[in-house]
């Protein structure tokens, strides 16, 4: 006797899966693509099993801090009207400790957008995080000294990859710092994104003199908004003879069309290579 239509499951149902059926590397790898205010505030709660996942420091392995949108999602969950900015900056950093907490030390690839000039946190998941092979800082200024700095990266020799911007007082001592405690550094990101300065400062070459200098073995290399001159950027070339991609966007004193024996240095060992159409 064949079964009744209505007892036969439908083809949407026999094709679905039960997200609690996938494999747990698979669902920290979801989990790693949503915002943790999100996975903290709401996925947590779906069931015992989702709860356990977000106590699970592989989930914390990769983390992205987007802060403004965070502050964003705070006013909008909460009613946090924007006279309450403040309370609403020590609620994110509270998270933000409280996600570096989670990871327990395995945290590999953190990466912080936007979040005033504050160089705690970054102490703060350093502290923590002796295994960790890329920190990243986006979008706001940081005032750090070489003495700082230096407390900081001493906690993460096996950094691989650094991205830090807007520091006004960045200097060729910051560099060395860098290039002695971190031996395996390959990708190095120094920018000044504060476009409007840019034009009004003089041509200077010392950065560019240290990072050939002291990190030869670089294999990319970010200096947006640089204020080196041919001579910086032919002394890179030359002593870092790994570096196959080079991004020198507003670099407004470096004219690689004027100099022939530049043009071939960059056409031979460059890769990929961004720069601005004055170049």
């Amino acid at each position: 006797m064949a079964s009744s239509p209505i007892l036969q499951d439908s083809p949407a149902k026999k094709n679905s899966r039960d997200w609690l059926d996938l494999p747990r590397d698979l669902m920290v790898s979801i989990l790693q693509r949503i915002c943790c205010y999100d996975i903290l505030t709401n996925v947590k709660e779906v069931c015992k099993s989702w709860r356990s996942l977000c106590k699970d420091p592989l989930t914390w392995q990769v983390v992205t801090i987007p802060c403004d949108l965070v502050l964003y999602k705070l006013t909008e969950d909460k009613g946090m009207p924007s006279s309450h900015d403040e309370q609403k900056v020590k609620i994110l950093r509270k998270m933000i400790m409280h996600v570096i907490d989670l990871s327990c030390g395995q945290m590999l690839d953190f990466c912080i957008l936007g979040f005033g000039s504050d160089h705690h946190l970054l102490e703060y998941v350093c502290q923590r995080s002796g295994q960790l092979r890329r920190l990243r800082q986006h979008d706001y200024e940081l005032h750090i000294s070489t003495q700082r700095l230096t407390q900081i990266l001493r906690h993460v020799p096996f950094l691989e990859e650094l991205k830090l911007s807007n520091i006004p007082d960045f200097s060729p001592e910051h560099v060395e710092i860098i290039a002695r405690r971190c031996p395996r550094l390959a990708s190095l990101a120094i920018n000044n994104l504060r476009a409007y300065e840019i034009c009004c400062q003089p041509v200077c070459n010392q950065l560019a003199s240290a990072i050939a200098k002291y990190m030869p073995q670089l294999c990319c290399l970010q200096l947006c908004g640089n204020r080196m001159t041919n001579a910086g950027l032919s002394a890179i070339l030359h002593n870092c003879q790994h570096l196959e991609y080079l991004d020198i966007r507003q670099c407004y004193n470096i004219f690689v069309v004027l100099d022939p024996n530049l043009m071939t240095k960059v056409r031979k060992q460059i890769k990929h290579m961004r720069f601005s159409k004055v170049i």
